[in-house]
């Protein structure tokens, strides 16, 4: 089961042409969490809320994919093989199961087919144990069987972004961790500055972020021409965002412990000019990175991948200085700008320079691709109109 969904990624553009077409567009789903079960969910767009059942149960429908979702959530504190096993029983379904550790607890996948009145239908699902024993949540989503492989990558989206934890949605998706399990350590090392840094990463890390982005892409490409672009184009962001958190966590502290006690040697300023210096070590590294723009469908190169040295965009040195200090402590986010094709990193420090405001923060803007300090961004590009922040980034 594991090597028939790892060797389905790319697989999406076909059908969403001719949904595209159409112009059948639906009121986008926004990110979701239950206070009463304690999980978040960031399903892509264009899923419209069909059924809903208390706080238990819910049931979304795509608007211009053939595809349902199906979330529900039980008190009883089971184990997770046995709570889907008997879901397929009930909907008279057949498929394989198989148990993983994901985020510290045992949980369960299922590759299933399924009839209904309309058709044979097949689909992937989770079962997950929820905090503070408060019972377990299942995902299911499927398609009619003969839309399976194009919808695929919508599906396990869908199911990759289900977080059981509200408050820290930042982690690796349940679907990416199976086809993509840990490998051992990788131990290498990054320049910044004349400082050689040890850093470690899972021999499987680079795969596994490369391999979402071009999933989460084919489904981004699917909203073009769509009012639901910049929705669709701030998940995808958030996704891959999600995706590299814990990856390059360990990479995060090993920097910050050697350039923080570099500032603290070189800087006998206030604690708001130390924080603007360490931004600038960190901006000044991504400005000198080779430049190269992907040659991949994305056109976008993974955060691992950006700080190992291989070539990269704009977006993705944005993003990677975003995650990097985010673990340091800061508030971080990515602004985007199709009007100018261009990213631009932001960090909530103090201090004087060119500025964006999202939710309510300003944030000091760094521009990733020429060597200028912190604050200074092109003037040709200042129109603050033309740019948005992704919302829900570092929730």
């Amino acid at each position: 089961m594991k090597t028939e969904y790892a060797k389905k990624t790319p697989y999406v553009f076909i059908l969403c042409i001719f949904f595209l077409c159409t112009g059948i567009f639906g009121i986008h789903a926004e990110q979701m969490y239950s206070p009463a079960w304690g999980y978040f969910l960031d399903i892509p767009e264009g899923f419209s809320l069909a059924y809903k059942q208390a706080d238990t149960s819910y049931q979304f429908e795509h608007d211009f994919f053939p595809v349902t979702l199906i979330i529900r959530s039980w008190p009883e504190s089971v184990p997770t093989g046995e709570k889907m096993k008997d879901v397929l029983k009930k909907l008279k379904a057949a498929g394989e199961t198989e148990d993983l550790t994901w985020r510290g607890r045992t949980c369960t996948i299922a590759l299933f087919d399924m009839s209904a009145k309309t058709g044979a239908n097949k689909g992937w699902a989770v079962c997950v144990p929820m905090d503070e024993e408060k019972g377990v949540t299942l995902v299911l989503c499927y398609a009619p069987e003969t839309r399976f492989e194009q919808s695929e990558a919508l599906i396990i989206s869908a199911l990759d972004s289900f977080s059981p934890h509200i408050g820290n949605p930042n982690a690796n998706g349940i679907m990416t961790d199976f086809a993509y399990p840990k490998k051992g350590a990788l131990l290498t090392s990054i320049n910044i500055g004349k400082t050689e840094i040890p850093v470690e990463f899972d021999m499987s890390d680079s795969e596994a972020h490369n391999a979402l982005i071009e999933r989460e892409y084919a489904i981004l490409a699917s909203f073009l021409g769509s009012p639901l672009l910049e929705k669709a184009w701030q998940r995808y962001y958030r996704m891959i965002y999600r995706d590299a958190y814990k990856r390059l966590e360990k990479t995060a502290f090993s920097i910050y412990n050697v350039l923080e006690a570099e500032v603290r040697a070189e800087n006998a300023g206030t604690q708001a000019y130390k924080e603007r210096a360490l931004a600038q070590k960190l901006l000044s590294w991504t400005q000198a990175l080779p430049y190269e723009r992907r040659r991949n469908s994305s056109d976008f190169t993974g955060l691992i991948d950006t700080l190992r040295g291989t070539g990269s965009d704009c977006d993705s040195r944005a993003l990677l200085l975003a995650v990097l200090m985010s673990h340091m402590n800061y508030k971080t986010m990515l602004f985007i700008s199709p009007h100018f094709s261009h990213a631009f990193f932001g960090i909530a420090i103090e201090g004087k320079g060119a500025r964006l405001e999202q939710d309510g923060t300003q944030y000091l803007l760094g521009e990733t691709t020429a060597q200028v300090d912190i604050g200074l961004v092109p003037q040709d590009m200042s129109d603050s109109t033309k740019w948005f922040g992704i919302e829900g980034l570092g929730r």
